[in-house]
């Protein structure tokens, strides 16, 4: 490793040892050696709580969101301007009565 990766690393370990008690304790009890401790990457020092989020998240991020247009509604009606009696008024015209208060079959 060139200098700036090891002093990366060492500002890493330092704040993960502060912070989190865990990787202390693992380091005085010897589950985790120094060399050990130095090849851990980023995602195997973060906590369990830090890795059940990113996992809420990154699932929260893979499922598409099927009422986004429902739920979106308002905003959407907001910005094409869309108001009072438009929001109840159809596409459609009656042909007999004129009326745009209808549904298409």
């Amino acid at each position: 490793l060139d200098r700036a990766a090891m002093a990366s690393k060492s500002r890493q370990l330092v704040f993960n040892l502060r912070k989190i008690g865990t990787f202390l304790g693992n380091l005085l009890d010897g589950s985790v050696t120094p060399a050990g401790l130095l090849r851990m990457s980023s995602e195997e020092l973060q906590t369990e709580e830090c890795v059940a989020k990113k996992k809420a998240i990154d699932k929260q991020k893979d499922s598409p969101r099927l009422d986004w247009e429902k739920a979106n509604e308002d905003k959407i009606n907001d910005m094409c301007g869309i108001k009072g009696d438009l929001l109840n008024a159809s596409l459609f015209t009656c042909n007999r009565c004129k009326s745009t208060k209808t549904t298409s079959t």
